[in-house]
């Protein structure tokens, strides 16, 4: 078992060690710091200042904060996240062609503006009838995949068609900076001008938006919700394009899907006053949301909780401390790009499998009549161990499903965290970087 555990990291290692793979790793850690800050804003801001809020729900804050104030505060914290977390795939344009140019020895900065066009070409809305220049909705974290491609593109493409290394100075007159930069207008006139051309033939293949046109493309059917097998197939891959850096459409912040069954399951709760019984006792809010969702897609809660508890590497220690106020709140966005999970392999295999196993705990106690279905709304921003109490008015079976829930997304999370430890440490000693933070 050791052999085959260190054959893993070993594959790991040598994945982690590709050029390709470090800028993204590196791209990852550059914008870490405003997907923090953006999801806090967002957290606190759909937490406390939202009318559909946990908080907001439990200390009517929108009654005792006067409204203007009130209307103020959530003001101010949308446009913090609508400049960070909306637009962080711009961000990750920049860093990926700017790491892949760095890595050649060629014209950072100048490599990273230009895939920051060259991105931005890719989602340009060509619509004339649209006041919008750009399909905003493919500049956030749901279009970070797209966005490492392109950059990277980019990136590459501007290395291969610039003759000119760079050579790193303290200062540079002006005049010198000038004659560097036109050294590189040739390798970005060709990659804009590739890059605009890519952005029409997407406009003619995807005139929604590549994002939009990708989802309807990969759209996991809506049909039979109800059914064990299909919950699980669309967990799955939804998941999976978590993982990748593409947002599904299932998110415990923006419940969409079950609609029809979850309003029938109210109106016979509340007109029967009981939770037996009800049409749909099986569906995606039932088993997905409630229980398999704590802290975002994957029970990432239960990442936290073996990071903290058997992780020694100070970096993995520190990223699951800063992420754990919004991770209560269901918000995973900082553990997506800190640690990170995107292009993880070994972090993937337990995003995958965590929620699957939660929804079978779930279908268990339910279809057994154990514990009842989870019929009453309630905020998205709730604790994920207190969805289920809640949401079936507080029935303590279910608080303990909850529980075990957590419990075994911890035991699956800590022998991948404790890989990832020896991952990051033989990296660390392979590099000459000494973490001297003791746990």
């Amino acid at each position: 078992m050791a052999s085959f555990i260190k054959k893993i990291i070993n594959i790991q290692k040598r994945f982690n060690m590709q050029r390709i793979i470090r800028a993204i790793m590196n791209t990852f850690a550059s914008i870490f710091p405003f997907i923090l800050i953006g999801t806090f804003a967002d957290a606190i801001e759909k937490a406390c200042f939202s009318p559909n809020g946990f908080f907001t729900s439990i200390y009517h804050l929108n009654h005792i904060i006067p409204t203007p104030i009130f209307n103020g505060v959530h003001a101010i914290l949308q446009i913090i996240t609508d400049i960070t977390i909306n637009i962080s795939s711009v961000f990750a344009a920049f860093f990926i062609a700017k790491y892949i140019a760095k890595s050649y020895c060629k014209n950072e900065q100048m490599a990273g503006i230009t895939g920051v066009i060259f991105f931005l070409m890719t989602t340009y809305n060509f619509n004339p009838k649209s006041r919008n220049v750009f399909f905003f909705n493919d500049l956030g974290m749901n279009n970070l995949l797209l966005a490492i491609i392109f950059g990277m593109f980019a990136g590459w493409l501007f290395t291969k068609l610039s003759q000119h290394h760079v050579m790193v100075k303290q200062q540079k007159p002006t005049a010198e900076i000038m004659r560097q930069e036109l050294n590189d207008f040739i390798p970005i006139i060709v990659t804009l001008s590739i890059g605009a051309l890519i952005s029409y033939l997407i406009y003619l293949v995807a005139p929604l938006g590549i994002t939009k046109e990708l989802y309807l493309f990969l759209a996991i059917p809506r049909q039979s919700h109800h059914q064990l097998f299909n919950i699980i197939r669309m967990i799955f891959f939804n998941n999976l394009m978590c993982c990748v850096g593409l947002y599904g459409p299932l998110n415990v912040l923006h419940q969409t899907t079950d609609l029809n069954q979850t309003t029938a399951n109210l109106n016979y709760a509340i007109i029967h006053h009981s939770l037996a019984n009800v049409p749909y006792p099986i569906s995606m809010h039932a088993l997905y949301y409630t229980y398999a969702t704590f802290g975002g897609n994957g029970m990432v809660n239960g990442l936290i909780i073996a990071i903290l508890l058997c992780s020694h590497n100070h970096y993995q220690r520190k990223i699951a401390k800063l992420s754990l106020v919004p991770n209560l709140l269901n918000f995973n966005s900082p553990l997506l790009v800190g640690l990170p999970i995107i292009l993880n392999p070994l972090l993937i295999i337990p995003f995958l499998i965590t929620p699957v196993i939660s929804v079978l705990i779930a279908y268990f106690f339910i279809k057994t009549g154990l514990v009842p279905p989870t019929v009453y709304p309630i905020p998205p921003t709730t604790p994920g161990i207190l969805a289920a109490y809640l949401g079936t008015n507080c029935n303590i079976g279910a608080l303990l499903v909850s529980i075990l829930n957590l419990v075994i997304a911890t035991l699956i999370y800590m022998p991948f965290v404790k890989m990832s430890d020896k991952l990051l440490n033989a990296i660390n000693k392979e590099e000459g970087f000494i973490d001297e933070t003791k746990k």
